[in-house]
């Protein structure tokens, strides 16, 4: 899937129309801010929306996807959030993060073969300065037994 097939895929997914909104960097910048202060203290729903509106406007920055990808799997909307962490997968050149996330979400689902999937491609991308090393290990431990 290319990268607009998935932001249309995506937007669909969530019901969202309309033209984007205009915002210069700096409102972006703190718009991010204030999401990622929304996340912090558990709003999920009120992150989700201003990571939205960050896409709307800029559905290249890997950040932004990467806050709603989180957004939505806190409120356990995983299909929404594989989505969203498939396009950070696109833009950050393959995390981990993106793949250790989706193996998350997949298990949540009962989707066992395909969360083993992701988290092989997790594994791949993994370096030993990774802070999820330790968690793709416990993740690989319940997966395989």
């Amino acid at each position: 899937m290319d990268f607009i097939a998935a932001v249309e895929e995506f937007k669909e997914t969530l019901g969202i129309t309309g033209e984007k909104p205009s915002f210069s960097k700096r409102e972006r910048e703190t718009i991010y801010a204030v999401a990622f202060g929304k996340y912090d203290i558990g709003a999920y729903k009120d992150a989700a929306d201003f990571f939205t509106q960050l896409i709307l406007h800029d559905p290249y920055d890997p950040r932004f996807w990467k806050g709603l990808a989180a957004s939505c799997q806190m409120q356990k909307e995983y299909q929404a959030s594989l989505h969203a962490w498939a396009v950070h997968a696109l833009l950050s050149g393959h995390s981990t993060t993106s793949h250790f996330h989706a193996a998350e979400c997949y298990l949540s689902m009962g989707e066992i073969e395909e969360a083993k999937k992701a988290l092989k491609m997790a594994e791949m991308h993994i370096n030993e300065a990774d802070s999820l090393t330790k968690r793709v290990e416990y993740l690989k431990e319940h997966l395989y037994g």
